[in-house]
């Protein structure tokens, strides 16, 4: 589970999805959970990746990136 956090909703939205045109048609993926959380937007994006290395290599970078320009 992938989860997308921010003050803004229409950022964090847009974080979500830019990740989720990026994943490789073979991964399979499905929206959790949108919701408000006390002060902030929480979305859940469950991804299944059909191998462990998938994530690994590509995937923890972009996501640590993604993270840091909130």
């Amino acid at each position: 589970m992938i989860i997308f956090r921010g003050k803004n909703r229409d950022r964090v939205l847009d974080r979500m999805m830019y990740f989720i045109r990026n994943l490789e048609p073979n991964i399979e993926h499905e929206l959790d959970i949108y919701v408000r959380h006390q002060d902030e937007w929480v979305m859940k994006v469950l991804v299944h990746f059909t191998r462990e290395e998938d994530y690994h290599k590509k995937y923890r970078k972009k996501l640590q990136k993604l993270n840091r320009n909130i």
